[in-house]
């Protein structure tokens, strides 16, 4: 078994999780009740985030304010919510007829990228990769084709640029870092990535450079910015990520708050003790750590500064890529801890299978279920964002002391 293991090309174990994904994607298509059962609320028509994007470029080609609701160009009356870079893709030729061609190659180069970097050679890793992509915050993003997809594609396209952070490459990092930024804001808190083991002048001049890129293009275009951050919908509703929505959980009638606290207190244990454990044998996080690091900061900020859709959840893959190719690679307690740091985040993202039952509960059993297991899964959201900045932090401070400020400097 082992032989025949080994003779199974390593693209074919990418391969099978991509394909995974895409199965469970169009067994949604074909029987849409599905979503509903994987805890995802399927709002109709397809890729409705980005028809919203085009709809927005439709507007202003036409002479019509995209930053005003109603505007008879998209099908819910919903105004331009995101940075005014987004209004030039009809230069593009792009409008909302081209949103099923293009949101189908959003997702599909998302799934793709995905497994390409969490790297899948074998059974388990496969099968892990699949559950991490095919998680419902996952599903929920390929759906709406939301262009959380994009940043997180930029974030990758950083993160291979820092594979090897060489003047060059960081300086490349640079670009999509910052587009990524100009596109949806929160990705500026990832500008730490360009030091991980990267010389001192290097990580300082790039990551000035990309501070004040990001200011002249905000600064050019602060009007239009703030009227989006008007447009901008509250996404505080009890089922979706963020610290805040214990407080909303807590307000909500039908969630008993006992077994919601119980919940709570059984959750967030988990990922301190596991900080503990990985502490004594840290989990090793190799070439990719300024990929994680990007991840880590990006989720935490989101989670602590604000509500988030569920969607959100696919900047883990950007820290799940880093465990599983440990997994895989690390002997030993390192290696059992990255499983464990893989299996951890994977019940976390699937009780967020939860948020769309949680509307159908009807009888009072069905609420205190569905209350105790929102709070494991708060609990466990509170816990893996702290530890995932903490090990930022910590590869953070490690590089930068382990690094020089010149070349010549390491060969005195």
């Amino acid at each position: 078994m082992k032989g025949a293991r080994q003779s199974i090309p390593d693209w074919l174990w990418v391969a099978l999780p991509i394909g995974g994904v895409f199965a469970v994607f169009f067994a949604c298509v074909l029987h849409e009740p599905l979503w509903g059962t994987l805890g995802i609320f399927h709002m109709g028509p397809y890729f409705a985030d980005l028809s919203v994007i085009l709809a927005a470029n439709d507007a202003k080609l036409a002479g019509v304010d995209p930053y005003l609701p109603a505007t008879g160009f998209d099908f819910l009356g919903r105004p331009h919510v995101y940075g005014p870079i987004w209004l030039e893709l009809h230069r593009f030729g792009l409008t909302r007829s081209d949103t099923i061609w293009l949101g189908g190659a959003l997702v599909a180069t998302s799934v793709a990228a995905g497994a390409l970097w969490c790297r899948p050679r074998g059974p388990l890793a496969a099968l892990a990769c699949l559950a991490l992509l095919a998680s419902p915050g996952a599903l929920l993003a390929y759906e709406r084709a939301n262009n959380d997809l994009v940043v997180l594609l930029l974030l990758l396209v950083a993160a291979l640029a820092m594979l090897r952070p060489t003047w060059a490459r960081v300086f490349a990092a640079v670009v999509p870092l910052v587009l990524a930024s100009l596109l949806k804001f929160y990705p500026l808190i990832a500008i730490p990535m360009l030091a991980i083991k990267s010389k001192r002048w290097r990580a300082l001049v790039c990551g000035i450079t990309a501070l004040g890129l990001i200011v002249v293009m905000v600064l050019i275009q602060l009007r239009d910015m703030h009227r989006a951050i008007e447009n901008m919908p509250a996404s505080v509703n009890p089922v979706g990520y963020g610290a805040v929505m214990l407080s909303y959980l807590w307000a909500h009638p039908g969630v008993p708050r006992g077994f919601l606290c119980f919940g709570f207190l059984t959750g967030v244990c988990f990922w301190p003790w596991f900080a503990w454990r990985e502490n004594r044998n840290p989990i090793p996080l190799g070439d990719m750590a300024a990929g994680f690091v990007a991840g880590a900061l990006a989720w935490g900020f989101c989670f602590f500064a604000t509500g988030n859709y569920s969607y959100r959840a696919v900047l883990f893959i950007l820290p799940a890529g880093v465990w599983l190719a440990a997994a895989q690679a690390a002997n030993g307690q390192a290696g059992r801890n990255a499983w464990l740091a893989v299996s951890g985040l994977t019940v976390t993202l699937w009780l967020a299978s939860l948020h769309e039952w949680m509307n159908q509960a009807v009888s009072v059993n069905e609420w205190r279920a569905t209350g105790f297991l929102l709070g494991v899964e708060n609990g466990l959201c509170w816990g893996l964002s702290l530890y995932l900045l903490w090990v930022a932090v910590r590869e953070g401070l490690a590089s930068w002391r382990d690094s020089s400020w010149s070349e010549a400097e390491n060969k005195k």
